[in-house]
């Protein structure tokens, strides 16, 4: 059962007792104020309904540190609303206590409701930056056949047998550093972690291109054989269809959490029909 049952529970029962020893429900001070809770219990129900999560895990961490608070002071609750006999000094002094916790509990509310929006604006400006450096990298791998030139690349290479007179030695160019990423990396804790996951699949598979790429501009290349280097291509056609197919992901995921109509409306050159999420 959830916590939101149990307090319904609690705060019923309190009443059904309150209603049992004074016979009377609402008039009496400390049922009307079960009743007062229990609505607002009802309140945050509607609200998990709705899905309004961020207003329930203030609530719920609020509750947690102030819970013991809260408890301790039920004692002088109860003597403020009840017993006209209890000294006056006594009396304020509790509602002094109540009045105090009450504010305690406000200004968590409050500072906890400005730090959600300050880490959703975080959120939001680094998935901007990394959505325009995958993006680009993305138009990049994206507007060359990666299939089609692979296959006429290793058919080269097969024809030019392993001769390094007459050998065909395909080149490729670096890739560019992912400075967007170098530069926040320190940050990404603050991504929900279900949009983080592709963005990291997506850089990793483009930092292991980018070594692949840098392994075939090393001096030992030109003097291995033919079939050795062809299946070294393959491996490289291979990561750079997987970095393609990640920063798709990624770039889905990211428009998703930002709000984006249609994220999966990403813009394609259409030489790479058989990479598609």
């Amino acid at each position: 059962m959830s916590a939101l049952g149990w307090i319904a529970i609690f705060l019923a029962v309190w009443l059904a007792l309150s209603a049992t020893t004074t016979g009377v429900a609402l008039p009496d001070p400390m049922a009307l104020l079960a009743a007062v809770l229990l609505l607002l219990v009802a309140l945050l129900a509607v609200y998990r309904w709705r899905g309004e999560v961020d207003l329930l895990r203030m609530l719920r961490r609020g509750g947690m540190v102030l819970l013991p608070i809260l408890l301790a002071a039920l004692v002088p609750i109860v003597l403020v609303f009840s017993g006209d006999g209890l000294d006056v000094r006594l009396r304020q002094a509790a509602l002094a206590g109540l009045i105090i916790v009450t504010g305690w509990l406000a200004t968590f509310i409050f500072q906890e409701e400005r730090r959600q929006r300050d880490r959703s604006e975080q959120e939001l400006d680094l998935l901007m930056a990394l959505r325009s450096e995958v993006f680009t990298i993305v138009e990049k791998l994206d507007k060359h056949p990666i299939t089609r030139q692979a296959e006429e690349v290793e058919r080269n290479i097969a024809m030019g047998g392993d001769d390094p007179t007459g050998a065909y030695f395909p080149f490729s160019a670096s890739e560019s550093p992912a400075t967007v990423y170098d530069a926040v990396s320190g940050q990404l804790h603050v991504i929900n972690a279900a949009t983080l996951e592709p963005v990291l699949r997506f850089y990793a598979a483009f930092s292991e291109l980018g070594t692949m790429v840098a392994d075939t501009h090393r001096a030992e290349f030109p003097r291995l054989e033919a079939r050795r280097r062809i299946t070294l291509h393959k491996e490289l056609t291979q990561q750079r269809r997987a970095t393609l197919y990640w920063g798709l992901r990624a770039l889905e995921d990211i428009n998703l959490k930002i709000g984006v109509p249609n994220p999966e409306a990403i813009p394609r050159s259409g030489k790479n029909e058989d990479v598609t999420l």
